[in-house]
């Protein structure tokens, strides 16, 4: 489940961090918000998801927060590891079948 406030109670004194610095927080209310949302980046399994990341990166520099030197290092880098990735997967799939005499699984994810 997700929330978007947290309220702790306690009865007892607790030792806490406060950027970094250690503190004993006396019996109270602790309130935990959410102060902005963060995004996730997750590997992409197909040639769409890879797709889709470019696009991404290619609006970001639309809006002027990335210059187009910096968009084309990030596309070498996700090109990059794809290809590693892609590789690597192939690599393991023949492996598989050396060894089993069995074929690549269908759900394996393999990039193109």
């Amino acid at each position: 489940a997700q929330c978007s406030e947290l309220v702790l109670q306690t009865s007892e004194t607790l030792p806490l961090q406060l950027d970094g610095e250690p503190f004993e927080f006396e019996p109270g209310e602790i309130t935990i918000s959410a102060h902005s949302q963060s995004f996730m980046l997750q590997r992409a399994t197909d040639q769409a998801g890879l797709s889709a990341a470019i696009d991404a990166v290619d609006r970001v520099m639309d809006t002027g927060a990335i210059t187009a030197e910096q968009r084309n290092l990030l596309i070498r880098e996700m090109a990059h590891r794809a290809h590693r990735t892609r590789r690597r997967t192939e690599t393991m799939a023949r492996s598989a079948s050396f060894a089993t005499g069995m074929k690549l699984s269908a759900s394996m994810p393999v990039l193109h």
